[in-house]
C-alpha cells in the first residue's frame, strides 16, 4: 500500500474524488446517464463532478445548461491528468506505445458482445 503521508491537501483532494468517481460512475451509467453530474456541499465549498468527458459519446453535445453553469462558475478545475503539456511528448510516445491493441487484436475482441453493442 502506498503511504499518503507525503501528499499535499490538493493531491489528497484529487485522490479522493477519483475514488468516488470510479465508485459511483458505474452506478450511473448502469441507470442509462451518459454524462452524469454530482454537486457535494459542505459548509465553506461546493463541488462538482462530471463523469469522464474523455469517455462519452458524441450525443452528449451540447452539453446540458447544468454542465455549462459548473464550468462557468468553477474556481478550479481538476482532472485526472496532467493537462498541462508539460510532458507532451512523452504522453504522445507512452500513448503511441500503451493507447493501441497489438497487431491483429481489436476492442471488439476484447469486450464482449453485450458490451460492444451497447
Amino acid at each position: 500500500m502506498t503511504s499518503m503521508s507525503g501528499a499535499s491537501s490538493s493531491d489528497m483532494l484529487r485522490y479522493l474524488l477519483m475514488a468516488l468517481c470510479c465508485l459511483v460512475m458505474p452506478l450511473s451509467w448502469a441507470a442509462g446517464e451518459k454524462l452524469p453530474i454530482w454537486t457535494l456541499h459542505s459548509a465553506g465549498a461546493e463541488v462538482v463532478l462530471l463523469g469522464s468527458v474523455h469517455m462519452a459519446y458524441p450525443d452528449i453535445y451540447p452539453l446540458r445548461e447544468e454542465i455549462e453553469a459548473a464550468f462557468a462558475a468553477a474556481d478550479t478545475l481538476v482532472v485526472e491528468v496532467d493537462i498541462s503539456g508539460a510532458n507532451t511528448l512523452e504522453i504522445q510516445q507512452l500513448m503511441l506505445e500503451k493507447g493501441v491493441f497489438p497487431e491483429g487484436e481489436s476492442l471488439q475482441q476484447a469486450l464482449s458482445g453485450q458490451t460492444w453493442e451497447d
